[in-house]
Order: C-alpha cells, then structure tokens, then sequence
C-alpha cells in the first residue's frame, strides 16, 4: 500500500514538472530571442505565439502544451494508478503551466494543456466542446472569446 501512496505521489510531482514546461517561452527565444511574456498579450500561450512569432511556432507550441496534460494522465494510467490520480497528474500539469517552476511560476493559462487532459478523462466533452469552439470561432473571429465559450462544458 505504501508503494503505491509514493508511486501516485511521484506521478503527481511528474505530471506538474511536464506541465512547467515553458514550451512557448523556449520558442519565442530560440525562433526570435525575445520572451513571450513581454511581448503581444503577454500571455505565454500558444496563440500569443501565433500572434507575435508565427503561425507555425505557435501550432507546434499548442500540440506540445496538448501532449503535456495528455501525458500526464498517460503516465499515471500506464503505471496502474486509479483514476483520482489520473485525474491529479492532469491537474498538476495545468498547474504546472500556469504556475511553472523554471519561471518563477509565471506562465499561461492552461487551456491546450486542460484539453490534453480531457482528450483522456473526458473525451465526451471534447465531442461538444471543440464543435462550439469552431461555431462561435466562425462567428466572432476572436479566438480567445470563442474559447471562453468552453467554461460551461
């Protein structure tokens, strides 16, 4: 029992570290040598990437945040944990990209790396939830509205 206390903790602990991850603040630095946080909406997010590096760095800095929480809940389910700690390692990965380690826990705000957790846990949601995003996208034309629109779901 105790092994399993530790395992769930440590898995935990590594769900966070690979959500600290600062993948849109190592592309903007190596694509530009600027720090994202200091530039557009001062977000460190994949679509400030897009708006202030480029297209491309910022579809591979949202693929990468999605494969953060999405390998956090991996891990956990790979290692036979339960699913309140499939569901903790996914939480600490958002954390961990809102709150980083290696940035003095300033960083973005979750919402690629919450996804990659849900494309596990939850896939349901995903089923309703990017189909709105789509709707209200094609509507609006704001990105960031239109994924405030996935709150209720």
């Amino acid at each position: 029992m105790d092994t399993a206390i530790y395992t769930g903790a440590i898995v935990i602990i590594c769900g966070y570290l690979m959500g600290s991850l600062p993948t849109a603040y190592i592309m903007s630095r190596l694509r530009k040598g600027v720090d994202i946080r200091e530039v557009g909406t001062r977000n460190m997010g994949a679509m400030n990437v897009i708006y202030s590096i480029g297209i491309a760095e910022g579809i591979l800095v949202l693929l990468i945040d999605v494969a953060k929480g999405a390998a956090a809940v991996l891990l956990a389910r790979s290692l036979g944990m339960p699913p309140i700690i499939e569901f903790s390692a996914g939480a600490a990965a958002v954390l961990g990209h809102g709150f980083p380690v290696f940035l003095k826990f300033r960083g973005g705000r979750g919402g690629a790396t919450a996804i990659g957790v849900l494309v596990f846990l939850m896939p349901w949601v995903l089923a309703v939830g990017l189909p709105l995003f789509g709707i209200v996208l094609l509507i609006t034309r704001f990105p960031t509205f239109s994924y405030s629109w996935l709150s209720p779901v």
